[in-house]
């Protein structure tokens, strides 16, 4: 069994790693219906969305 590494990160840590993983990923999980890669669900949007929510101090990403 691989072990699994959890990271949490907050602030200026979790806006570095914002990137095309996490866009692939987010992109990968909404190009389905009912979201089929809408505008709302789009590359710009989700980074545009995210980037304002990693300022908030209650946002928190965990990755696995």
């Amino acid at each position: 069994m691989t072990d699994i590494e959890y990271r949490c990160l907050t602030g200026e840590a979790a806006d570095e790693v914002l990137g095309d993983e996490y866009v692939r990923l987010y992109l990968a999980n909404y190009a389905e219906p009912p979201y089929l890669s809408g505008p709302l669900y789009s590359r710009e949007r989700f980074l545009q969305r995210t980037g304002k929510q990693v300022k908030n101090d209650s946002f928190v990403l965990v990755s696995a």
